[in-house]
């Protein structure tokens, strides 16, 4: 069931996008199994691949360049860099 989903985001990428399609397999197949675990799983992203399927998929996920919520507050990130 994964591998039929992450075919048919891969074919649906590459019918409407520039390229977007061109993602490794592994990432759509990461994408699919957290799909059917439910949306309460958050996918982390190490680079911008996953993020495109995430985007294209409606899945939630959250990428290295950013900041979780509770570490947006300057003042808390400064007290727990420092």
């Amino acid at each position: 069931m994964h591998v039929e989903r992450a075919l048919a985001v891969q074919r649906a990428l590459a019918g409407e996008s520039n390229g977007s399609h061109r993602r490794p397999a592994i990432d759509f197949l990461i994408a699919a199994t957290a799909e059917v675990a439910g949306s309460e799983v958050v996918l982390w992203c190490f680079d911008r691949d996953l993020k495109v399927i995430c985007e294209h998929t409606g899945q939630p996920c959250e990428s290295e360049d950013e900041k979780p919520e509770f570490l947006r507050d300057a003042a808390l990130v400064s007290r727990m860099e420092g």
